[in-house]
């Protein structure tokens, strides 16, 4: 069995989002087990320990908002049963608290402490079943709470390289999990720089075991930062494709630049596509933006502005700038000023997508979601000098 903890600020478990699933659209994974005495949703902080002692079936409360580990769980079965893998018994346990910065997860605090505290739990349930449970993934949503600052990057470095070391530690286990994240969704007015989405962005592209699954930006937004129902159900599908993919291969990268050349005013990104697929433009869900999402500046008071943006090759974007920059520090941006909120959808989002050949569970059973499962690009600011 493999032991899956969400963690993070609201996101994570079911923040409201005015809908939920009811009669033939609710989901019950089939392989996916918890705590009996919680609903997938929401723990309380500090947890209660006299709630996990049993084990049983992942579930959501009914009528309440549906939870990303349920949504996950089940859209995760449904994919590995397409692609052949082998069934897995998953024990999944969310944790968490709405609104906390980075700060408020870091050991010695409550938070910490919950997490390890039902990993341990859920390692002595398994054990007294005759079973072993193995660690699966740490998947951390976080960033709508900062801090919004440059300390972000090297605590989230911290954090995520102990707490890895501290959940094999309480799995008893011969290996940490592979981290997986989400660049959240910054709350209104929080800063205006995206300090967590490039911290998110860096860190999964040089720090071994850790990996970014996806963005949030491609759903309109039910308040100030979190989805909507449909948009969680997307979410859920990005996520658990990259836990499939994690799972059989033991890599994954998301839909993100691998070079960025520019000669002259001519700027050319070659992207890495998750499943080969070629790149396209969303012109059917996200709401436009602006060069479809691609940002300019060099440091300068009067940077070139961009004339197009176009898809040039099955991986490559080019964009073409006014003129050739002339100030210091030349940067190629994607769906940035992510703390930016625009009639109802973030600020910072964009419209370069892949999708797949994976049909969606929940299209199939009538959300309003696309068809077959996407992955959009994430977040990410490059030099282009």
């Amino acid at each position: 069995m493999a032991y899956m903890a969400l963690d993070g600020q609201s996101n994570a478990y079911a923040p409201p989002s005015g809908a939920s699933l009811s009669g033939e659209r609710r989901v019950e994974p089939r392989r996916a087990y918890g705590f009996a005495g919680y609903p997938a949703q929401r723990r309380p902080v500090p947890s209660d320990e006299r709630r996990m002692r049993r084990i049983g079936p992942l579930r959501d409360a009914e009528g309440k908002d549906p939870s990303l580990a349920v949504l996950t769980a089940h859209a995760l079965e449904r994919i590995e049963a397409a692609t052949g893998s082998a069934a897995l018994d998953r024990f999944w346990n969310t944790t968490g608290q709405g609104a906390q910065p980075l700060n408020r997860f870091l050991p010695g605090g409550q938070l910490w402490d919950n997490t390890l505290r039902a990993a341990a739990a859920a390692r002595d349930l398994v054990g007294r079943q005759g079973r072993s449970l193995q660690p699966g993934a740490y998947v951390f949503v976080q960033g709508e709470g900062g801090p919004q600052n440059a300390s972000y990057e090297p605590t989230l470095r911290r954090f995520l390289r102990e707490m890895r070391r501290a959940l094999q530690q309480a799995l008893n286990a011969d290996q940490p999990p592979p981290a997986v994240l989400v660049q959240i969704n910054e709350a209104q007015n929080r800063g205006d720089h995206s300090w967590a989405a490039r911290a998110q962005y860096r860190v999964a592209k040089d720090m071994p075991g850790v990996f970014l699954a996806c963005p949030m930006y491609f759903s309109a937004l039910h308040d100030s930062s979190h989805t909507t129902l449909d948009g969680r159900l997307m979410l859920s599908e990005m996520l658990a494709d990259s836990l499939s993919t994690l799972r059989r291969t033991g890599e994954w990268q998301p839909l993100w630049p691998v070079s960025v050349q520019r000669s002259g005013p001519l700027i050319t990104v070659q992207f890495h596509a998750p499943h080969g697929g070629p790149l396209a433009w969303d012109t059917d869900l996200v709401r436009p933006a602006a060069d479809y999402g691609f940002q300019f500046t060099d440091g300068s008071h009067s940077p070139p502005g961009i004339r197009s943006v176009s898809l040039t090759a099955a991986h490559e974007v080019t964009v073409t700038l006014s003129a050739s920059p002339s100030g210091p520090t030349p940067l190629l941006r994607y769906a940035w000023l992510n703390d930016l909120h625009d009639d109802g959808w973030p600020g910072g989002r964009g419209q370069l997508m892949i999708e797949t050949d994976q049909p969606s569970a929940y299209a199939a059973r009538g959300s309003r979601v696309p068809p077959r499962i996407r992955h959009y690009c994430v977040r990410f600011e490059e030099a282009c000098a």
